[in-house]
């Protein structure tokens, strides 16, 4: 398999626990569990169309950029120590490596940018290296910082 194609199985894989993960959750813990939905559900349509079992939508790959972006900016102060909870999935060592984790968010929306260049120019290849990035820094971070 090619290595966009096994992070995207990993990805596929994680965020099917998602909707358990939910039950039980508010406040600031929920707000981040259901941006983290739209992620995965995001990541599903991607990497079906990086695969090319569906067709690429440059408006579905415009609006998961826009929300990896949106994400990347926003995430890191989600996180308040007192958050860490079931069920969050979330590790307690985001608090203590803030700075780390909020370099992985800036990537995310680094690679949310990219993925959303790839739709204004309506390129495939630019559109592959962008999920490629963009795959690749959910698996850093997931692979960091959740349980």
């Amino acid at each position: 398999m090619k290595p966009i194609v096994l992070v995207a199985v990993a990805a596929l894989a994680a965020s099917g626990t998602l909707a358990l993960a939910h039950k039980g959750a508010s406040g600031v813990m929920k707000e981040r569990m259901d941006m983290m939905s739209v992620l995965g559900n995001n990541t599903k349509a991607l990497a079906m169309m990086a695969r090319g079992r569906t067709a690429l939508d440059w408006q579905i790959v415009e609006q998961a950029g826009q929300a990896a972006v949106h994400t990347g900016q926003t995430f890191p102060e989600k996180f308040p120590a007192d958050s860490f909870k079931a069920p969050s999935e979330a590790k307690r060592n985001i608090v203590s490596e803030l700075e780390n984790f909020t370099l992985l968010a800036v990537g995310l929306a680094e690679a949310g940018q990219a993925l959303q260049n790839a739709a204004d120019m309506q390129d495939e290849g630019a559109f592959l290296v962008a999920f490629q990035g963009y795959a690749q820094t959910c698996k850093a971070c997931h692979s960091l910082y959740r349980e």
